[in-house]
């Protein structure tokens, strides 16, 4: 699925954090995302996954993530969200690696 490209506020912030220019790339998540999203973390549901877009869009923290070419978004809701994005910069993209959600603090 794709959601688009980032604005051109997340591309500054992103070429920064990643250190590489991903202006033109497209936002996506894949389904092997989705199961290793729903393996490793079963507390996240059909519904969370609809607040993806929101998460991106108005993260309260977005910082570089374990690996230089991955992103972290965190939005904190009724839980604490976070979004882990990566970069494939041969196809243009930033695709979802993992999603999973904590109690707020911890």
């Amino acid at each position: 699925m794709i959601l688009g490209e980032p604005t051109p506020k997340e591309v500054k912030k992103l070429n920064v954090l990643l250190g590489c220019d991903v202006t033109g790339f497209q936002r996506m998540i894949d389904i092997s995302a989705v199961k290793h999203s729903r393996k490793k973390h079963p507390n996240i549901t059909e519904a969370d996954f609809c607040l993806i877009p929101m998460i991106i869009a108005a993260a309260d923290e977005i910082t570089q993530g374990k690996s230089p070419d991955t992103v972290i978004y965190r939005k904190t809701l009724e839980k604490e969200y976070y979004y882990v994005e990566c970069t494939r910069t041969g196809r243009k993209r930033l695709a979802m690696k993992t999603f999973y959600k904590t109690k707020i603090g911890g």
